[in-house]
């Protein structure tokens, strides 16, 4: 019996520099031969304004409904995919982190 891939959704905030990013990462560590599939999506502007809004609706709003609504490129990616799809879906606010990092070093 072949066991399906996990899937694990990756949200992050800008389209270019971020996509690159994670792709790298999701090179570097993760082989095509693990029980993972990383789908990137990016939420097309700031992952703190689709937090506040999970967060204002006690986190029972669907995360995939809300991206599919901020982003084209989301909508598209997710397009037959529902929250239930995947057994981890994770927030990146990758940006914040460099520019925090970066500061610091000055």
């Amino acid at each position: 019996m072949i066991s399906q891939k996990k899937k694990v959704l990756f949200i992050y905030e800008g389209v270019k520099a971020e996509e690159k990013l994670l792709n790298n990462l999701v090179e570097v560590f993760f082989s095509s031969a693990a029980d993972v599939s990383i789908l990137n999506c990016p939420a097309d502007g700031n992952i703190y304004m689709l937090w506040s809004r999970l967060k204002k609706d006690g986190f029972d709003t669907n995360v995939i409904d809300v991206l599919k609504e901020m982003s084209i490129v989301a909508k598209e990616r997710l397009r037959n995919l529902r929250a239930s799809d995947f057994s981890e879906i994770y927030l990146f606010s990758i940006m914040t982190a460099i520019m925090t990092i970066f500061r610091k070093n000055i």
